[in-house]
């Protein structure tokens, strides 16, 4: 094995290895335009809304250096008792992409605030499968701040006006 720095993605004949977590999407995406063609993984692509990314767009991860603008990220890792509790509201079916984007948005790499799961009961069961930990949103507030809900896809459960019924 050769390790290869700075690649999202290395081919190695039908085997097809990613660097992360998003570097996985975008080796997934090149498995798709070889297995289904160039336009199926535009389609792709497209519906994922991964920015910047391009069936010919290129596969180096660019190098990233500290700049004062990291500063707050800093501050924020080093002193998490500042930070505010951002609850965000699941329900079953919700979709993963969804949930993650709300999760990210609010806490994410910025550390910016602590997020938690907040559900109708002890656990949240996801469009695909995945059960999350959720704390009871009747108990009390858990400290939480600000409160958000991720989105539903059409097919993916109740409708808006169920949903906050249900939480």
């Amino acid at each position: 094995m050769h390790w290869k720095r700075g690649q999202r993605y290395v081919e190695d004949d039908r085997v097809t290895t990613t660097a992360g977590v998003t570097s996985g999407t975008v080796g997934a995406l090149r498995v798709v335009e070889e297995l289904a063609g160039k336009d199926e993984a535009t389609r792709i692509g497209k519906g994922l809304s991964y920015p910047g990314w391009t069936p010919d767009g290129p596969t180096t991860i660019p190098a990233n250096h500290l700049t004062p603008g990291d500063l707050p990220y800093a501050l924020n890792a080093a002193f998490p008792w500042l930070r505010s509790t951002v609850g965000i509201g699941l329900v079953d079916g919700v979709d993963e992409i969804d949930a993650a984007a709300a999760f990210e948005a609010y806490g994410g790499v910025s550390f910016s605030a602590r997020t938690v799961v907040l559900g109708s009961r002890g656990t949240v069961t996801t469009r695909h499968g995945l059960v999350l930990i959720a704390q009871p949103t009747g108990s009390s507030s858990h400290g939480v701040h600000l409160w958000g809900v991720a989105p539903l896809q059409p097919t993916a459960g109740p409708p808006p006006s169920e949903l906050r019924s249900r939480l």
